[in-house]
């Protein structure tokens, strides 16, 4: 077990190490073919150059329009809910909810070119309960492969996968058909037409077979979705507790952007060179965040790893070692737990990256994916929701409700949690109001009951 940033770091940058075997055998028996369940080699390498495209400015330019697309939808929602509650209570709305309608409707069109489109019609997509019960076989522990084989056995499982890869096989071909029929091969809209404008370029049959397509792109709609929607509640938590920064991210934003009742905030205009504050929000919220406290890496062969005083320790072949990544962020400095954006900017007020040691999305060859689109859409979320909301705290009277109502949440089916990943049921009540500066006591407030398992901070 390691908590000491170095030693962290040089793991994550080091060859000798490599995804722990109880990481791969938690994914293995649901998506066998995914970068999340295998070790570094062929097929992680061939699948990081297949999607590479999913990350480029362009395409990452196209998911920011859908994403500020979807949010929007979210942000009237959250308002007309607003309006329709009384002055003195306000309107109890279930954030968590939304949040992942958010997110699963967002990732279906940036995979498949075609959302689920759940916020608009107020349903949950078919597709979406399928994946919630995918995953709900997920299993960590001593005997967890063989518990996520029992798992699998529910016919409700068995159900769900069968409907998963119809519908995946459907888009798939679908995308086919689209560039046999002279369909422009470098209009590119969703992932699926990424892998499709390469089997056309190549010419050399299928680029990725279906299982191996289906599986990665359930790795997306998961840590696209599930992950996002759990920090973006933490952003809530952050924004209600700090107003001084609310107040200053609000004037930065509203110098450097139009006006929200234009348009939504494009990918360019949330750079840190243009909105240092901005993103020195965004990465202290991922710092304090930790969705993903910790993460396993084990020894390829005999190495050897240094101490917080220089003493050496002999590491066999095979060893895994538990990377506690969110205790060693919160264990810096005197300061290092508290919410302060600031630490991330320089003595000019430019951001910095360096001055601060944050891991929230692993490192090495082995790092997040998907970590660029995760924080196109956390600058976006925080851009949009500051330009037109201020997040008020919890009122000290409702805090008793909080503690009242959080030990049935579970057996009542409220909270969403991850079987695989260590968490509490917590939940939070926010009080966004839909303009700045912070509203009087006459205006109606919007206030959101958020559901969230937090991720204990270790």
């Amino acid at each position: 077990m390691s908590r000491y940033p170095e030693q962290i770091k040089f793991i994550y940058g080091s060859k000798d190490w490599d995804f722990a075997q109880m990481v791969v055998d938690i994914f293995k028996g649901v998506i066998p073919k995914s970068m999340l369940a295998n070790k570094s080699g062929a097929l992680v390498s061939y699948h990081r150059k297949a999607f590479a495209y999913a990350f480029s400015h362009a395409f990452l330019t196209l998911s920011a329009s859908v994403f500020n697309s979807h949010f929007r939808i979210l942000l009237q929602q959250w308002d007309a809910r607003s309006r329709a509650g009384n002055e003195k209570e306000g309107a109890f709305i279930p954030a968590l909810e939304g949040l992942e309608l958010l997110g699963t409707d967002v990732m279906s069109q940036v995979m498949y070119g075609d959302s689920y489109n759940q916020l608009s019609s107020g349903k949950r997509h078919t597709m979406t309960k399928d994946f919630a019960t995918i995953l709900s076989t997920l299993t960590d522990g001593p005997f967890n492969v063989f518990i996520s084989w029992v798992k699998r056995l529910n016919p409700a499982y068995r159900a769900a996968n069968r409907r998963g890869i119809a519908y995946v096989v459907e888009r798939v071909e679908k995308a086919r058909q689209k560039i046999r029929g002279g369909g422009e091969i470098e209009r590119v809209e969703s992932m699926i037409d990424i892998i499709m404008r390469k089997e056309a370029r190549d010419g050399e049959g299928r680029v990725m077979a279906e299982d191996e397509l289906r599986d990665e792109l359930s790795t997306f709609m998961f840590a696209g979705s599930d992950t996002s929607s759990s920090t973006q509640l933490w952003v809530l938590k952050f924004l209600s507790e700090n107003p001084s920064v609310q107040e200053r991210l609000h004037d930065d934003l509203i110098r450097a952007l139009p006006l929200p009742d234009e348009r939504a905030p494009t990918l360019d205009e949330i750079t840190p060179e243009i909105l240092p504050y901005l993103e020195a929000v965004v990465q202290e919220c991922s710092r304090l965040a930790q969705t993903i406290p910790f993460t396993e890496r084990q020894a390829t062969c005999d190495t050897t790893l240094f101490g917080s005083n220089g003493e050496t320790y002999f590491i066999p072949a095979g060893t895994q070692v538990f990377l506690l990544n969110g205790w060693a962020t919160r264990h810096q400095g005197p300061d290092s737990e508290s919410f302060r954006p600031e630490r991330w900017l320089d003595e000019k007020g430019a951001y910095d990256g360096n001055r601060v040691w944050s891991i929230s999305f692993g490192g090495g060859n082995r790092k997040c994916y998907g970590h660029k689109l995760a924080l196109v859409f956390l600058r976006l979320f925080i851009a949009q929701l500051s330009l037109s909301h201020f997040v008020l705290p919890l009122p000290s009277h409702l805090k008793i409700l909080l503690l009242a109502l959080s030990a049935s949440s579970r057996s009542k089916g409220l909270s969403h949690s991850a079987s695989y990943s260590p968490s509490i049921s917590i939940k939070w009540l926010f009080l966004p109001a839909p303009s700045l500066p912070p509203p009087s006591k006459n205006d109606i407030q919007l206030q959101l009951l958020s559901l969230v398992d937090c991720r204990l901070p270790l």
